[in-house]
């Protein structure tokens, strides 16, 4: 009862018939008797002989049986377009006293194909603009109801960790891209609505960007956040969202840019931890020299990989050398209040420190600037302080003793053995001065012994005298040192 109720009410008996087929003409007639024998083709034909209320609601039921959208649009935009067409339309169905809203015939006419078909199907064959108007709030409503509960379901990820932020912020882009580009199609930028649920879906991926990185230790931590933040900086629109975008993007830039390459990785947690240790320590020349010392091959590394002018590699390879300064630069300045001794002992720590320091690389303003200045401070000290002198009087004792021991050899010798060992003690003991150059050089004993290596089993002859003078000039100037 309450069905036939309903279909007794004007309002509802022109929406059901909206979509029905109605016979007012004698043309009607003919068509119907073709549409009953199932030549739907040969209907429309006569149909479409003459524009009245029911040869075009005939046509819109045919065009809508074949899904056939463009002509039912045309057919419609006719019929509710002409008032003549419309209230004929009416009579038909209510009688010439029939009571019924015209004018709202065509957007319930309208509301019902777009539920059915999709306003986004009918949006390209709409010309008249009232029409295209309220096709487009039909279409916005489901995108902007889309996007809510995609937003909705984001928000419920909060809490759960830093993954499931990452998660439900990749999700949320990826699950509102089509619904959101959809929107801008239909809505222009200085739309409020638009506005609204941009800045409200652009907010929320940034939120789950900050709280992944924030609660997330992984190396890519930054770069994933960044991804999301990016994405959501392009889609807000309002001044307050794009200026907590833009102040969140440029916060995590600075950290992407402090962050080492991927692929020396290993060798970065290497030299921080190393750093770290480091920083524990006094402020003493003994563990700068270990510092330069463990962190050397993992640079080593980084340039291979990288290059000697990459910006990463020199920033990391002059923070090392401004931590071994800085002891440096401690130690001589504590000794220099102390017995001559101390200072001479802490000047030569130091310089064999600089040698070593001088093979790093380092970034061209901290080395022309800051080292440079210590180095040469340091250099009119050494110098100041005769420390540099020791080594070179050992090398001339060193010398005029291989000279003497050339030279008593040869008195010794037989009268018939004619090889000069006294030129031979000259020229071994010219060797000496080589001593001082090597150890200023900061070269390794094993960087030496794989050079001579090189020579095969002729090393040997060489090591063996060479260990034996090295070891004699290094105990004359132990002597001479203290």
């Amino acid at each position: 009862m309450d069905a036939e109720a309903q279909l007794t009410l004007p309002k509802d008996q022109l929406l059901y018939a909206q979509f029905w087929f109605v016979k007012a003409t004698h043309l009607d007639e003919v068509a119907f008797n073709h549409l009953f024998a199932g030549e739907i083709d040969k209907a429309e034909e006569i149909w479409q002989k003459k524009d009245t209320a029911s040869s075009l609601q005939n046509r819109i039921v045919c065009a809508l049986m074949r899904e056939d959208y463009r002509r039912v649009i045309t057919c419609a935009e006719t019929l509710y377009g002409n008032p003549l067409y419309s209230n004929q339309f009416v009579s038909a169905i209510l009688g010439t006293d029939g009571n019924a809203d015209v004018a709202s015939l065509a957007f319930r006419f309208l509301d019902v194909l777009c539920d059915a078909a999709g306003a986004n199907q009918l949006l390209p064959f709409i010309d008249d603009d009232a029409w295209e108007s309220h096709a487009e709030e039909k279409a916005v409503k489901p995108l902007v109801d889309n996007i809510q509960d995609a937003i909705a379901i984001a928000k419920k990820s909060k809490g759960k960790g830093a993954e499931a932020r990452l998660n439900a912020g990749e999700a949320l882009r990826e699950n509102t891209k089509s619904a959101f580009q959809q929107l801008r199609g239909f809505l222009s930028a200085t739309d409020l609505q638009y506005q609204m649920i941009a800045d409200k879906l652009g907010l929320e991926i940034l939120q789950c960007g900050i709280d992944y990185f924030n609660g997330s230790d992984e190396p890519e931590a930054a770069h994933k956040a960044m991804d999301l933040q990016k994405y959501a900086q392009s889609i807000v629109v309002g001044q307050m969202a794009k200026d907590r975008c833009e102040e969140n993007v440029d916060i995590l830039q600075k950290i992407i840019e402090a962050l080492p390459p991927s692929e020396v990785l290993a060798e970065d947690c290497a030299i921080k931890e190393e750093l770290r240790k480091y920083c524990k320590l006094p402020d003493e020349i003994c563990y700068a020299v270990t510092l330069l010392n463990k962190t050397k091959p993992h640079l080593q590394a980084i340039k291979n990989k990288l290059g000697s002018n990459n910006k990463y590699y020199l920033k990391i390879s002059t923070q090392i050398v401004s931590n071994a300064l800085h002891n440096l630069i401690e130690e001589v300045n504590a000794a220099q209040k102390q017995a001559t001794s101390e200072t001479k002992k802490a000047l030569r720590e130091a310089w064999k420190t600089t040698l070593i320091m001088d093979t790093f690389d380092m970034e061209q303003d901290f080395k022309n600037n800051r080292y440079a200045s210590n180095r040469s401070v340091l250099k009119d000290l050494y110098e100041r302080y005769n420390v540099a002198s020791h080594p070179y009087i050992a090398a001339t004792v060193l010398m005029i003793l291989s000279l003497i021991i050339g030279c008593i050899w040869q008195s010794c010798a037989d009268y018939h053995d004619d090889a000069p060992y006294g030129i031979i003690g000259l020229a071994v003991g010219m060797v000496s001065f080589l001593y001082p150059w090597y150890e200023r050089s900061g070269t390794g004993s094993e960087e030496t012994l794989g050079c001579l290596s090189s020579f095969g089993c002729l090393s040997f002859v060489i090591i063996i005298p060479l260990f034996v003078h090295y070891w004699m000039y290094k105990g004359l100037k132990y002597c001479i040192k203290y």
